[in-house]
């Protein structure tokens, strides 16, 4: 028989309260939605879908409301992906102008009525100076937020602290753009920054954004037809895949598509079939209409096979306007359009050769007057076929190595055509530094040498010609020191630049002088670093949300632990 001891009343009753506290605890914090809420459902609609949402989910007098997207969130790498202000009136401290700005958006077709473009300017200023210091909201955490600048930390091996600002530009599209022209703002373009360590990035404070409205053109057409184009290199395997992503800013997207490339690899027999089939892959995932093809001959070299190529360009597309031989190095950063248009004034049914000089007299002088194989020579289509006729012959009568002085003699020998100059092609024989090419605002067609003489990232460099076409290299002046080159730097010079001839090139590379007079000059001198802070674009995106980001970068005095500034620009997308 159990033996039952008696507990005194005072340790059941503490026994009673320690189990009724634990249960209401825990009721506490697994039972109460209030206790710890969950964060809301990430929103990954569109703006117009959200509109469309709260139209069908509201009455008749609440849809007279407003839903107005938040411009430029500082949180937002998609752009405006935070949650969107319902006002049926203008915000506190706004205009109703400024309301009617965001509502109808940038570039709306009611902007066509606005007086002309000096008054246009002067409203775009007036709006810029009251958005100077506008607080946005923070849609996204810190490091989502900060995801261009920690793609790029590592790659260009920024320092460990950068002091960090955003610039985010609302676009006014309008055909209208005096390309040529410097347009001055006399607002800063420098906000506030603030120390980024990227390696904690969970705790940074993202800056306010910098809000300002530029005029750019309007981007090019999408279905431009570039078929009666045919394009044609020489390279060995390796160069090649390492280029597919230049080939595809000009050959793939909007500009490039239906035009063709013809590559010979000269060390197509080298790799397997199967190496080879690979490698077509990858072009064709980059929507790239490409054909790889062998040399004509074993014993030819690469430079026989710059020229030597075109018998393959023929076979490959007889119907074409103009074949194109290019170096693998030549670029194209406002796609094929420019290139296209600047063709089309010349008649493609009688013979032409056509191309550009050296901008270096002294290259002229050594070489001849010929087309620059960097810069690309252009063959029309009979002078194609005829040159086709002679392949053969010309590599065996050439009198020099080099590519594009054996086509030159083959046309000389072989026609009566003469070279014709297009203005805008650029053979870019420019050694390590081409930064006052770039800042000129100049309107390339084409760059050369951009791996190799000097280093430029291109295809990061001409997303803004993806953006609003002509617009890359457009130049903006802030105050009176800052100019802003938009795909390249923002320069803020030490002194006022209306001291500074920004109608020259500056001369910034090793081999700059009097020999570049008759092409590019007359270039003014090479400013030493104490004469203006340079950022320089380093890296561009276009986020889910369609916004550009470009990444400008100034590099900091490692001697004296100074840290890198980095700026953001944030182009939003039109809408």
């Amino acid at each position: 028989m159990a033996t039952f001891v008696k507990v005194p009343r005072v340790f059941l009753l503490a026994g009673f309260i320690l189990i009724f506290l634990f249960l209401s605890t825990n009721r506490f914090y697994y039972n109460d939605e209030n206790a710890y809420p969950l964060p809301p459902p990430i929103d990954h609609s569109t703006p117009n879908e959200r509109v469309a949402a709260h139209a069908a989910a509201t009455t008749p007098e609440e849809s007279k409301k407003i839903i107005v997207e938040k411009p430029f969130a500082a949180g937002g790498y998609g752009g405006g992906s935070g949650s969107p202000i319902v006002a049926s009136e203008p915000a506190t401290g706004a205009t109703s102008a400024d309301s009617a700005a965001v509502v109808e958006g940038v570039g709306a077709p009611g902007a066509s009525t606005t007086p002309g473009p000096q008054k246009q300017q002067q409203d775009i200023n007036n709006n810029n100076a009251h958005n100077q210091h506008q607080s946005p909201a923070a849609a996204l955490g810190p490091c989502e937020d900060l995801k261009l600048l920690r793609s790029v930390h590592s790659q260009q091996q920024l320092t460990e602290k950068v002091r960090y600002q955003r610039i985010c530009l609302e676009p006014i599209f309008s055909a209208d753009v005096d390309r040529h022209a410097i347009t001055s703002l006399p607002t800063s373009l420098f906000g506030s920054e603030a120390t980024v360590n990227i390696n904690e990035c969970e705790s940074a404070q993202v800056p306010e954004c910098t809000r300002v409205q530029l005029k750019v053109p309007e981007p090019y057409d999408k279905h431009h037809d570039v078929s009666h184009l045919v394009f044609g290199v020489a390279t060995d395997y390796q160069r090649l895949q390492e280029s597919i992503d230049a080939f595809a800013h000009w050959l793939s997207r909007p500009g490039g598509r239906g035009a063709k490339l013809v590559a010979l690899l000269v060390d197509y027999s080298s790799y397997k079939d199967v190496e080879i089939e690979a490698l077509l892959e990858e072009f064709r995932d980059a929507d790239i209409n490409v054909q790889l093809v062998r040399p004509l001959r074993e014993t030819y070299t690469v430079s026989h096979s710059h020229f030597t190529v075109l018998a393959q360009m023929l076979e490959s597309n007889p119907e074409a306007q103009w074949y194109g031989l290019l170096d693998d190095d030549t670029f194209f950063p406002r796609g094929l359009k420019p290139l296209s248009d600047a063709l089309a004034k010349l008649d493609h049914t009688q013979d032409q050769y056509v191309g550009a000089l050296s901008e270096d007299f002294e290259a002229v002088r050594t070489f001849g007057f010929m087309a620059f194989g960097g810069a690309g020579v252009y063959l029309s289509a009979p002078l194609a076929k005829t040159l086709g006729n002679h392949i053969h012959e010309c590599i065996s009568g050439a009198t020099m190595a080099e590519g594009d002085i054996i086509i030159r003699d083959c046309v000389y020998s072989n026609s009566k055509a003469k070279l014709t100059t297009l203005p805008g092609l650029f053979q870019q024989d420019m050694k390590d530094d081409a930064s006052g090419f770039f800042e000129s605002g100049v309107e390339a067609i084409n760059f050369h040498h951009w791996k190799s003489w000097f280093n430029a990232p291109v295809v990061d460099m001409a997303a803004a010609a993806l953006y609003c076409g002509d617009c890359f290299l457009q130049r903006w002046q802030f105050e009176d020191d800052t100019i802003f080159t938009n795909g390249y730097s923002i320069v803020k010079y030490l002194y006022d630049v209306r001291n500074i001839d920004l109608n020259q090139m500056e001369g910034t590379w090793t081999n700059a002088g009097r020999s570049f007079d008759f092409s590019i000059g007359p270039l003014r001198r090479k400013l030493v670093r104490d004469e203006k802070k340079s950022y320089t674009l380093k890296a561009a995106d276009f986020a889910d949300g369609g916004n550009l980001h470009q990444l400008y970068v100034w590099d900091g005095n490692p001697a004296t632990g100074e840290a890198d500034g980095v700026i953001e620009v944030v182009w939003q997308k039109r809408r």
